[in-house]
């Protein structure tokens, strides 16, 4: 469970805002955006709408305000992110120039813009989460009901028309007043469909992790990280050993030191929402998440062999049935090797119905790690 953009920014801004939404009021909060590196970049936090416990729906409608996507807020998300990703590939640049040919970035530079510039064909917004209900249980637990809508706008690839649809997200909040008056979150369900043994579909209501629950577990990796095995590029085997082992958890840790350390404040209003039973029960949930997440067994180098213009291939044991070989191509230069391209293989299907393997060459370096 890596936290880098392309999964902490990606899992932490993806389950913080999903895309825009119609509304145009006022932002609950609003973000500053300062540092152009991970090393000086800095987000300081405005709480425009008062926190509120009051009551019971007082207290989803904060939690709501703060958390729902409305557009006010996916806005200014969205730049938050931008920037973000800005700094982050700042400061990865001299981490990438000791290990990756100067062109072998360029022209990772170069893909990645033409992507950025392709057509949208997806689009997606968020209403307001509202509060649709409110009951008490035998257990004198206050429920408390939302729902959110959601319209998604999407292209279809065959006929090149728009389609949109409309879909409704319900939760459900168990809400308990506290000594102090306030009141606090203790647990939250999502509503699902689900298949029941004689095929039917019936909608049930399912314990719902939260992006405030994500958040503290990549702060707790990034506190607790391990120190780095050191850039190692004496050998083709060594330099393409360095990719998986230096640049790649590199970036993670990078890319978690901005999380941790810019939206803390943000955390830190949001866990004032939540009882203490809730807060110590992720204890047991972060646990959990690090053996689900635990790490795939070291890379082994499975050959290496001589490729064109001096050019050593690198290729790599898959680690698994589903995923070819990852082959990493190292080409000495100024006394040390670096890498000049890097990739997968994968099975092809010739015109005579013969399966042949081929080599696609992987710029992105990064989207290597979870093969």
């Amino acid at each position: 469970m890596k936290a880098a953009r392309l999964l902490a920014l990606p899992l932490l801004v993806s389950a913080v805002m999903l895309a825009g939404a119609q509304e145009t009021a006022k932002p609950p909060f609003e973000w500053k955006v300062s540092g152009d590196t991970v090393e000086t970049f800095k987000l300081e936090f405005t709480a425009i709408k008062a926190i509120d416990q009051s009551s019971a729906k007082a207290l989803i409608e904060t939690w709501a305000a703060y958390t729902d996507n409305r557009e006010s807020t996916s806005k200014s998300m969205d730049v938050v992110g931008e920037k973000w990703d800005a700094a982050l590939a700042k400061s990865l640049r001299a981490h990438e120039s000791k290990l990756l040919a100067e062109e072998f970035i360029k022209r990772r530079d170069a893909e990645k813009e033409g992507e950025e510039k392709g057509e949208v064909t997806y689009s997606s917004t968020r209403g307001e989460e509202k509060v649709t209900g409110e009951s008490t249980d035998q257990k004198g637990t206050t429920w408390v009901e939302t729902t959110q809508s959601v319209k998604v706008r999407q292209k279809d690839w065959q006929s090149g028309e728009w389609k949109e649809t409309t879909e409704e997200s319900k939760s459900r909040y168990a809400c308990v007043k506290g000594e102090d008056g306030k009141w606090r979150i203790s647990r939250i369900e999502q509503q699902r469909k689900q298949v029941d043994k004689d095929g039917n579909v019936v909608m049930t209501w399912k314990e719902q992790g939260t992006m405030l629950d994500f958040m503290l577990f990549y702060r707790r990796q990034f506190e607790n990280r391990k120190p780095l095995p050191a850039l190692k590029q004496d050998s083709p085997e060594a330099a393409a050993m360095s990719l998986f082992e230096n640049l790649l958890p590199t970036r993670d840790e990078l890319g978690n030191s901005i999380h941790s350390k810019g939206l803390k404040a943000w955390t830190d209003t949001l866990e004032g929402l939540f009882t203490k039973t809730y807060m110590a029960g992720l204890d047991k949930k972060f646990e959990e998440w690090s053996k689900d997440g635990a790490e795939k067994p070291k890379r082994e180098i499975d050959a290496t062999g001589l490729g064109e213009d001096g050019v050593k291939n690198v290729r790599f044991k898959p680690r698994d049935e589903w995923t070819g070989a990852i082959e990493v191509r190292v080409k000495e230069i100024d006394g040390k090797w670096v890498i000049v391209d890097a990739g997968y293989w994968q099975d092809k299907m010739e015109k005579d119905g013969k399966v042949t393997k081929e080599f696609i060459s992987e710029p992105d370096v990064y989207s290597l790690s979870w093969r």
